[in-house]
C-alpha cells in the first residue's frame, strides 16, 4: 500500500468505519496506516501550536520555541524515547 492509498483511506474514513476497516487490511497495511497517522497527529500539533504563537503576536523564533516545546510533550505521550526532532527554521 503506498501513501497515497493510505491517505486516501484518512481522509475518507470516519472513526466508526474503524472496525470495518481494521477487518479489511492486511496487518503490515494497519501498521503502515499507524505510523502514517501518528505522523501527521505530530506534524499538526506542531503546525498549530506555531500558528497559535504567530496570532498571539510572537515573532518567529518564538513561535518555533513553542511548537518544538509542544513536540516534544506529544511524542513523549505517544511514547517516543529516541532524541528530540526539533525544527529550526
Amino acid at each position: 500500500m503506498d501513501t497515497n492509498e493510505m491517505h486516501l483511506i484518512l481522509k475518507n474514513s470516519a472513526l466508526v468505519d474503524l472496525p470495518k476497516l481494521f477487518e479489511t487490511m492486511k496487518t503490515d497495511h494497519i501498521q503502515e496506516l499507524c505510523e502514517v497517522m501518528e505522523s501527521h497527529a505530530v506534524w499538526l500539533i506542531r503546525a498549530s501550536a506555531y500558528l497559535e504563537s504567530r496570532v498571539e503576536m510572537q515573532g518567529h523564533d518564538s513561535a518555533v520555541k513553542a511548537q518544538n516545546k509542544v513536540a516534544a510533550k506529544v511524542r513523549r505521550a505517544m511514547g517516543y524515547t529516541y532524541p528530540r526532532n526539533d525544527i529550526t527554521w
